[in-house]
């Protein structure tokens, strides 16, 4: 019985496990099919700002324990936890909505792309609690609302400034992601911004002053080599013909950079002196006439010198756009109590104003004007343009309130601040901070605004086409000195040589001539001298054969023997 009984409970069992199985799995497969859960700012957890009444903070000093009992990690404290967070959102400008109030997750801002990216590496959540605020209340700053944040919330998101007034008032700062240093922006529609001046030198703006002095050098340089190439024999000139002749090499080394090249050269290496100097002028004028554009096309405005500073325009009494009630406001105003500050509710009315010629000059943070110059809506001609160095730099980022006892709230910003550091370390922050500005890009206005100096062609952009005449013109060099040589020394040595070879060989020849001539006529006298004594042994017969040879014959034979010894003696 106790068996049948112990298999009946078993069985049940098994259906019961295979129930809630088909359940599960039922379950899961809805979950998938579903449609995501829209994120949008939880009511729960939304008040009215300034509502002391209200605390959203959460505790963490158990994870403040683990840490310093050494069983948790700082990088990990917030694994598997929820926080808090409140973004304020003044202009929209780094979190976007969809018309039903949610996130547009497939482009929802930097501010939200930050979150993510800290909250995928310490492990925590936020989206499913977090609050949204907008500006300050009338009648309150945004230290006010910085301190209302951080006293309700675990953090707050935005771009806070880290003073050391705001530290007094209990609130940390995590690293920075926001350049928030404050500088000067200027109009070039106002008067006293800007001046107009002549520059009768403003011909030598392509070149720096090292290309000029490069370029003039190269050229004398060029033009003496090239007739110490082409004239061998300038060491006999006369001073006069020696100075006309340079005067003349150098008109055409000067020439050729004008862009007529009037040179013949005579010799190889001349030849190449000369292509070496018609492609340096090539690409040098090139360069000289493509730069000059810029600078000549349009009047050349230059900023005021007399305003480069803070100090300049309160000392000028002229007008300063900037954001009221904010940081910024609050560090100008105490190092500059008689300044004249035109006041404007958000970062983006500061440039709208100074475009409606409401204040000279205007006031921002560094990050804002990376952002708002490339606005076609701020800066669509491009007027706007910035004056003089940082004037205090500053960083800025997320807040949250320095608690180490009650709720540990300085734990949490321990680990942002962690993350942050690595996020800024590893390229992340940057990264993040460029693709929002190109996401925002909407003119073609530079995001760093050269000056003149940047716009000169400098040795580092042209210092090759000087090294290739160069090198070209020390092969001319070797060139004409190898010839130079070869000519005075070699060539006649070679000349000389083949003078006695070919001499030589012709005496050898001659004197063989001689020889075999001499035998010839030793043969030839041997005949005669036997023909001779023949004839004179018939002459002598002649004369003893009296009456038997007449007169006549006797003649011709005295004849013939006075001719045998003529030649015989010749020979």
């Amino acid at each position: 019985m106790l068996s049948f009984l112990r298999v009946v409970s078993l069985w049940t069992a098994w259906l019961s496990l295979q129930l809630q199985l088909q359940l599960c799995l039922s379950s899961d497969a809805h979950l998938r099919h579903r449609a995501p859960k829209p994120i949008k700012p939880d009511p729960r957890i939304t008040t009215n700002q300034f509502n002391r009444t209200a605390s959203f903070r959460q505790n963490f000093c158990d994870l403040q324990q683990l840490i310093s009992r050494g069983d948790l990690e700082l990088k990990h404290a917030l694994r598997y936890r929820s926080i808090r967070p409140i973004f304020l959102n003044t202009t929209e400008e780094f979190m976007n909505f969809r018309p039903d109030g949610s996130v547009d997750e497939s482009n929802p801002g930097l501010y939200f792309v930050l979150m993510d990216e800290l909250a995928r590496r310490g492990g925590f959540t936020w989206k499913e609690s977090f609050a949204l605020d907008g500006r300050v209340i009338e009648g309150k700053s945004y230290t006010d609302l910085l301190v209302w944040h951080t006293d309700t919330y675990d953090v707050s998101v935005s771009w806070w400034l880290g003073l050391s007034s705001r530290s007094e008032l209990g609130v940390s700062f995590p690293k920075g992601f926001y350049d928030a240093s404050i500088i000067i922006i200027g109009n070039t529609n106002d008067p006293s911004s800007l001046i107009t001046r002549f520059n009768f030198f403003s011909w030598s703006a392509p070149f720096g002053l090292g290309v000029w002095l490069f370029l003039v050098a190269t050229l004398i340089l060029t033009a003496f080599i090239y007739m110490l190439l082409e004239e061998s024999d300038w060491r006999t000139y006369s001073v006069a013909i020696f100075c006309d002749k340079v005067f003349i090499y150098l008109y055409k080394a000067f020439l050729a950079f004008c862009g007529h090249v009037d040179i013949n050269a005579q010799t190889k290496a001349g030849g190449l002196v000369s292509i070496s100097l018609s492609f340096f002028a090539l690409l040098m004028l090139s360069s000289y006439t493509a730069n000059l554009v810029g600078f000549l096309v349009q009047q050349k405005i230059e900023t005021n010198s007399n305003i480069q500073t803070v100090e300049d325009i309160v000392n000028a009494g002229l007008t300063m756009c900037i954001l009221g009630d904010s940081a910024k406001h609050q560090v100008i105003k105490q190092s500059f109590p008689n300044s004249v500050l035109h006041e404007v509710p958000t970062e983006k009315d500061v440039f709208v104003a100074l475009n409606k010629g409401l204040c000279n000059y205007a006031i921002t943070a560094a990050s804002a004007w990376e952002e708002f110059e490339r606005s076609d809506e701020i800066n669509s001609k491009c007027n706007l343009f910035r004056v003089g160095k940082v004037f205090r730099n500053y960083e800025a980022g997320f807040a949250s309130k320095v608690d180490v006892g009650n709720y540990c709230t300085s734990l949490l910003k321990e680990v942002l601040h962690l993350h942050l550091l690595q996020m800024s370390e590893d390229g992340f922050l940057r990264n993040a901070w460029e693709n929002y500005l190109e996401d925002r890009r909407s003119n073609s206005c530079s995001t760093n605004t050269e000056s003149e100096n940047e716009t000169k062609l400098v040795l580092d952009n042209v210092g090759s086409v000087f090294i290739v005449h160069y090198v070209l013109l020390f092969i001319a060099v070797i060139i004409g000195c190898v010839g130079s040589f070869y000519n005075t020394r070699i060539q006649p040595d070679l000349r000389q040589s083949f003078y006695e070879s070919v001499r030589s060989k012709e005496q050898r020849e001659l004197e063989h001539h001689i020889l075999k001539s001499q035998q010839e006529f030793a043969s030839i006298k041997m005949k005669l001298d036997a023909m001779t004594s023949i004839l004179k042994e018939g002459h002598d017969n002649l004369e003893n054969k009296e009456g038997k040879v007449s007169l006549h014959h006797k003649s011709m034979a005295e004849d013939v023997l006075v001719l045998l010894n003529a030649s015989t003696s010749k020979i």
